[in-house]
């Protein structure tokens, strides 16, 4: 069974079809249905006050806990990098298909 969602990509050309993830330069390291791992190096821009990476620039790897017909729960861990977990996070995300 291939693991890979979008079968014969690479995660480079998977991040390269989300053009905010492009223009956020975000690195896909990998994109599997059980593991997306992505990581954004430090840049001024990324930052909030005082030079402090903002927290949703930094790696993550998320997992998915439950995928159902319309919502998803995913775990989101982030590290630092030393590879120190930063945080953690549980979220649920609803998909709305288009009305027939």
């Amino acid at each position: 069974m291939n693991d890979q969602p979008t079968p014969g990509l690479t995660p480079a050309q998977i991040r390269d079809l989300m053009p905010f993830a492009v223009l956020l330069g975000i690195e896909l390291l990998d994109a599997g249905r059980e593991l997306v791992r992505a990581r954004l190096h430090w840049t001024p821009e990324h930052c909030t006050t005082g030079g402090l990476m903002h927290g949703g620039a930094i790696t993550a790897s998320t997992r998915p806990l439950h995928a159902g017909r319309t919502l998803i729960v995913v775990e989101t861990e982030v590290a630092r990098e030393d590879g120190a977990l930063a945080a953690k996070v549980a979220q649920t995300q609803a998909f709305h298909y288009p009305r027939a």
